[in-house]
């Protein structure tokens, strides 16, 4: 990781509900939206049993700004493992995001 930031990139495919994401050692910092993006909001859901069941967490939104990087370094994921990012609208097409991560110290 170049000065301790890492990226992931996370598609949300033709739908609502990304892929899930595996935030071992590290904090989502921020999320960079494409451009083309439909939806307004966009929930963060949490895995308490690694990947089986994911629950919504609530205040850990983003507000979408299309072709922008929104920060999105989230109190509430201090403790989230695995996690799938929903947006508030159905993407016409694969949206790819692109996640900025930090290292958990």
């Amino acid at each position: 990781m170049k000065d301790n930031v890492g990226y992931k990139s996370v598609v949300i495919a033709n739908g609502t509900t990304s892929v899930d994401v595996d935030l071992v050692n590290s904090r989502l910092t921020a999320v960079i939206f494409p451009a083309a993006f439909d939806g307004t909001s966009l929930a963060v859901h949490n895995s308490p049993d690694d990947g089986v069941t994911y629950y919504n967490i609530t205040g850990a939104g983003i507000t979408v700004t299309p072709g922008e990087q929104v920060p999105g370094d989230l109190p509430k994921l201090s403790t989230s493992r695995k996690i799938r990012l929903v947006s508030s609208a159905t993407e016409k097409a694969d949206r790819t995001l692109i996640l900025v991560l930090a290292p958990i110290l």
